[in-house]
């Protein structure tokens, strides 16, 4: 089962804190899909996730906002593709064990594609603007060990053109058999060659 670890953490305490909700929440979805739920059982869990997602986005993107990520309005764009697939699935009159799949499928995705790889980039922007050393030398040497703590893996999927940048950590978790998808495609990724 996924958990919240420390090395997820964006640098931010509210931020981290939603994203162990949102930990909290990914449990309950995996939970419908090992188990029978009521209709209204997953709708409210879907409706959760609907009103969660809201608040958090808005939230990530104030904090983006005042420490001037220019990937802002990328990531936003981010949110909303997310948001508007939690709220289409909220809508939907699919049979319970379809519409546990899509939430299962979307709640991986998140995980995966968004928090766990585009969130943390936040931080590792933020980590690199506070680095205020004068000499060149060190300044390069500080900058290089944070690359090489965070050290991305292509990944593809049936997306055209599509390269997802992995951590370290998951990419670890692909190799040890975990099926992680894309959130765009809902393919599972693979290593690129």
């Amino acid at each position: 089962m996924f958990e919240w670890k420390r090395e997820y953490s964006v640098g931010n305490a509210l931020l981290d804190k939603e994203h162990e909700r949102f930990f909290e929440l990914a449990k309950r979805a995996f939970f419908t899909g090992r188990n029978e739920v009521s209709p209204i059982y997953l709708k409210n869990l879907i409706n959760d996730f609907v009103n969660f997602a809201k608040q958090h986005f808005k939230h990530e993107e104030d904090y983006m906002k005042q420490i001037g990520y220019p990937f802002l309005t990328e990531h936003a764009a981010l949110h909303e593709n997310i948001l508007r697939t939690f709220v289409m699935l909220s809508s939907s009159d699919k049979p319970v064990l379809q519409a546990k799949e899509e939430l299962i499928k979307v709640v991986r995705a998140w995980l995966v594609e968004h928090m766990l790889t585009n969130d943390i980039r936040i931080e590792r922007w933020q980590k690199k603007q506070q680095i205020n050393i004068t000499e060149e030398n060190v300044l390069e040497k500080e900058i290089n060990e944070l690359e090489q703590k965070f050290i991305d893996y292509d990944y593809v999927c049936n997306c055209p053109d599509m390269v997802h940048k992995i951590p370290e950590s998951i990419h670890l978790r692909i190799v040890a058999g975990e099926p992680f998808v894309c959130e765009r495609c809902g393919a599972k990724v693979k290593l690129k060659n």
